[in-house]
């Protein structure tokens, strides 16, 4: 995760994790070397808009709007992929001015655009009107700050439970009788309404029990 995302852009992130591990085989008996999509599916995952950027990486987006001499490529950071949404590719891209396009004309960074100054002081300015618009990066200090704000909550336990734990406790407590089970609660027959044919007719009954 980029250190430079505002909070309120990691609703993006989380959405994006939650995808990632969909689509990962993950050392669980019943997905029998399958990932959670697959099997949830009936067809083969596929991992390419999950893979072709990092989050909120820096990519270059086509403005087909823009007016000369202004450019067609613009800076952008992805927030992941736009699923249902547009063609094969489409993602979540987030502009200068902190609104999110769903755009399938994007690429990632080329070398130039890795190491160039005046590239460079262009994604700085992209970030300084990110903070202005949408707010400042999180931090270490402010994710302490939000894990002392969750709540905790005592563990629940209804008075049937108290009752038992109490018996354990002093040695009083016995499990209770297994009840044996009879043909009647197996059959699936008994208690339903059929009709049945009697002098000529047809009669409807509830079967009672087995013979």
């Amino acid at each position: 995760m980029s250190p430079k995302a505002p909070q309120k852009l990691w609703d993006h992130c989380l959405e994006l994790e939650a995808y990632i591990r969909s689509h990962t085989a993950l050392d669980l008996y019943e997905l029998q070397g399958q990932v959670p999509e697959t099997i949830l599916s009936g067809q083969t995952a596929d991992i390419s808009p999950f893979v072709e950027c990092k989050w909120y990486e820096f990519v270059r987006w086509y403005d087909i709007k823009a007016q000369f001499p202004q450019p067609r490529e613009k800076y952008g950071r992805w927030l992941g992929p736009s699923l249902d949404i547009g063609p094969a590719m489409t993602a979540k891209i987030l502009k200068e001015n902190g609104q999110v396009l769903h755009l399938s004309t994007y690429r990632p960074l080329n070398e130039t655009e890795l190491t160039d100054v005046n590239e460079l002081a262009k994604q700085s300015a992209f970030d300084k009107n990110i903070v202005a618009t949408i707010g400042q990066p999180m931090t270490q200090e402010r994710l302490r700050m939000l894990d002392s704000d969750t709540p905790t909550y005592p563990h629940f336990h209804d008075a049937e439970e108290d009752i038992q734990f109490e018996n354990e406790r002093e040695g009083a407590w016995r499990p209770k009788e297994i009840q044996e089970t009879t043909p009647e609660d197996l059959d699936n027959y008994v208690g339903a309404q059929v009709n049945l044919p009697r002098q000529g007719g047809m009669m409807s009954g509830t079967v009672k029990c087995r013979a």
